[in-house]
């Protein structure tokens, strides 16, 4: 139900509502909606994460780590709300603003290196604070998976995924290319964290609002586009191809005369003497 009312959130206040209607994507139909529904139970239990905490969930924090005789203590429910309300849905909400950026100077922040060299001071902050955010997601759920001695399994997911996206962009170079939007990297952190705590948790949300914002305003576009025409030029042109130097012919006699013919025509409108 989040990720219904998250369309309709991005629908009416993100896009002013200008498609007349909550739940139509930009082709005004509801294939998004659609596709969503049914996409939203599969990366729920692939991601594994408990998204919302309930006061008969059982708490481990009391317990030591693998001991078989441990009995957890069920939540409170202002434990329950805190954690529902600012954690997750808290992340999930600010993800949905990721289309308010655009009226910001962060309209041109774009990971591509051409671009990356006209970046203002406000993009390369951004850059920066975001790299430590996510240095430190990647420390907390290593830590976290280590302590659950569950890494290897999450290690191999990284890889499928990293496998399934650059294998089939190096094997269909020459007609596509690799174009990650928001909204699949938001599918890939919301599949890979997997760990209940509150900080966890606002990423997991925060993930999941990319996602929704992203299909919601762009539809879901296709991640291997095929090269345009001015692309595989400019790649040929990158190329660099032996050109031979075109074998010039030794003048005649008729060019020779030609040629001083001109130069004694130029000097006598100067005024020279032949």
């Amino acid at each position: 139900m989040s990720n219904i009312f998250g369309i309709a959130f991005v629908n009416i206040a993100n896009l002013n509502f200008y498609r007349s209607n909550p739940f139509l994507n930009k082709k005004a139909s509801y294939d998004t909606l659609i596709i969503t529904i049914i996409l939203t139970p599969f990366l729920f239990v692939i991601s594994g994460m408990i998204m919302l905490r309930h006061k008969d969930s059982v708490s481990s924090a009391q317990c030591e780590l693998n001991s078989i005789s441990c009995q957890g203590k069920p939540y409170t429910r202002f434990n329950s709300l805190i954690f529902n309300v600012f954690a997750w849905n808290g992340g999930f909400i600010l993800g949905l603003q990721m289309t308010y950026t655009k009226l910001m100077k962060l309209k041109s922040f774009n990971l591509v290196p051409s671009k990356m060299k006209s970046w203002s001071r406000v993009n390369w902050l951004v850059f920066f604070i975001a790299l430590v955010i996510v240095l430190g997601l990647i420390a907390k759920l290593g830590y976290s998976y280590m302590l659950a001695d569950v890494q290897w399994y999450y290690f191999g997911l990284i890889i499928l995924i990293i496998a399934m996206l650059f294998i089939p962009a190096f094997l269909f170079r020459k007609t596509r290319y690799l174009h990650l939007h928001h909204y699949n990297l938001g599918m890939i952190l919301f599949v890979l964290i997997a760990y209940q705590s509150y900080s966890l948790a606002l990423f997991s949300g925060l993930a999941n609002g990319l996602f929704i914002e992203g299909v919601t305003t762009h539809d879901y576009a296709p991640v291997f586009k095929r090269k345009s025409p001015k692309e595989k030029i400019r790649r040929s042109l990158t190329e660099v191809v032996p050109v031979e130097e075109p074998k010039t012919a030794a003048p005649t006699g008729n060019q020779l005369d030609l040629e001083d013919f001109l130069k004694a025509a130029q000097r006598q409108a100067q005024n020279e003497p032949v």
